[in-house]
C-alpha cells in the first residue's frame, strides 16, 4: 500500500507553480521513508519561481530529518538566494552542527549594517546570534570577540529603533549588555535553552 509519503511524490511529478511548494509543505508532515529524498531534489532545484520551492523543502526537511539533514542545511546557506540562505540558518541554527561559525559571524555584521531587512520572524539577527551562541560554549575564545562583537553593533541590532533582538538578549544572555563584564569575563550563554527556543518556533512545529 502506498505510503503518504509516496502519495504525494506521484502528486508532485504532475504539479506545476505554486502547488508545489504546498506539496512540499505537506512532505514535512507526512510519513514514509522516501518523503526526505523527494525533500533533497527540490533543495536542488533552481531559476526563476524556485525560492519559495526550497524554503519550503528546507523546513519540511527540518521538520523530517532535524539534526541528520545538516549537510542540506550547509550546501542551501550557500546559495545565491537570500531567501533560501535564510531558512538554511535558521535550520542551521535549530539543528546545524559546528563548522560555518566565522561564516555566520560575518554575515551577522553585514546584516546589522544592512539598513534595510526582510523582516523575518524569528529576527534573523537573533537566528545567527544562536547559531554563534551555540557553538561558542566549546571553544572559549570565540566568546570575547562574539560579545565583543555584539556590544559593537549594540544599536544596530534592531532596526528602525525596535528592540526585538536586546530583548530576547536580556532573557537569554544578559551579561552581553554593554553594561556587563569585560569581554574576556562574560560567561558562556545556556545555548541548550536557545536553541529549545528556536525549536519552539511554529515554523519547527511536527519537530517538537
Amino acid at each position: 500500500m502506498p505510503t503518504p509519503d509516496d502519495v504525494l511524490a506521484a502528486e508532485l511529478s504532475a504539479a506545476r507553480g505554486f502547488r508545489r511548494v504546498e506539496i512540499a509543505v505537506a512532505l514535512g508532515y507526512s510519513e514514509g521513508e522516501t518523503g526526505p529524498t523527494h525533500l533533497r531534489v527540490l533543495l536542488r532545484e533552481t531559476g526563476p519561481g524556485t525560492s519559495d520551492l526550497r524554503c519550503a523543502a528546507l523546513l519540511a526537511l527540518a521538520k523530517r530529518c532535524r539534526e541528520e539533514a545538516h549537510d542540506d542545511y550547509v550546501r542551501a546557506y550557500q546559495s545565491t538566494d537570500a531567501g533560501t540562505r535564510d531558512y538554511a540558518m535558521l535550520a542551521l541554527s535549530a539543528y546545524g552542527r559546528d563548522g560555518l561559525w566565522e561564516e555566520v559571524a560575518d554575515r551577522l555584521v553585514t546584516t546589522v549594517r544592512r539598513r534595510h531587512r526582510r523582516g523575518t520572524t524569528p529576527s534573523e539577527v537573533v537566528v545567527m546570534i544562536v547559531y554563534l551562541a551555540r557553538h561558542s560554549a566549546a571553544h572559549l575564545e570565540r566568546l570575547p570577540t562574539l560579545v565583543a562583537g555584539l556590544r559593537q553593533h549594540w544599536e544596530a541590532l534592531d532596526e528602525d529603533g525596535g528592540d526585538e533582538a536586546k530583548q530576547w538578549l536580556a532573557t537569554y544572555w544578559p551579561d552581553v549588555a554593554p553594561d556587563g563584564p569585560p569581554p574576556d569575563e562574560v560567561s558562556a550563554p545556556d545555548g541548550g535553552a536557545m536553541q529549545a527556543w528556536i525549536r519552539r518556533s511554529p515554523l519547527f512545529a511536527r519537530a517538537n
